[in-house]
């Protein structure tokens, strides 16, 4: 969904200092931002499956070329200094391995498009190699239109992976990477 500076305005509130779009959630307490099953300590815990889901529509709706910042509503009450700094730490672990988890999707996607583009090179080859045999048998002509297909199913996975997936995920990574640049904030209130 493309929304123009103006429509984002009316959605996301912009920090006046920075020009940032605020993705703002309002939590209870710190634990609400990290997986309530998930028994590690905050520096190691998987986000809350809402607020991801949450936090990766939000980045979808403001174009990457915004900065954006992450504010954190909270009561006052459950302010303390270490767990705010615990949760930061955590949230900031959480995103930089969503951005390293992306970059080694990204970099599957190369290794096998480069092992589809080295299988189709080697078939077409061999098409073009058992089409010099003049006197082809019945066996020759099926070997020659199944290798011809196989090198055509090769090349289209490589077009598919590389110029379609690569392209999504690439955006997916560009999304991860701006979500661990963006400022952390917390606002207490009554």
């Amino acid at each position: 969904m493309k929304t123009s500076n103006a429509g984002l305005k009316k959605i996301y509130q912009q920090n006046p200092d920075t020009g940032a779009f605020l993705i703002e959630t309002a939590l209870d307490r710190y634990e609400d931002i990290f997986n309530e099953w998930d028994p590690a300590p905050y520096k190691r815990r998987d986000l809350n499956p809402d607020l991801r889901r949450y936090l990766e529509d939000s980045s979808n709706d403001i174009p990457l070329r915004n900065a954006i910042e992450l504010l954190f509503k909270a009561p006052v009450q459950v302010y303390t200094d270490a767990k705010e700094c615990n949760t930061r730490e955590g949230l900031a672990t959480y995103l930089v391995c969503e951005v390293d988890a992306a970059r080694k999707i990204l970099r599957r996607i190369h290794r096998l498009s480069l092992i589809n583009l080295c299988v189709a090179a080697v078939l077409l080859t061999a098409v073009t190699w058992i089409g010099r045999i003049e006197n082809g048998t019945l066996l020759i002509a099926v070997l020659r239109e199944g290798l011809t297909i196989g090198s055509w199913v090769f090349t289209w996975e490589l077009i598919s992976l590389f110029f379609f997936r690569r392209f999504e995920l690439r955006r997916e990574l560009k999304k991860w990477q701006r979500l661990a640049r963006a400022e952390v904030s917390f606002a207490y209130r009554e």
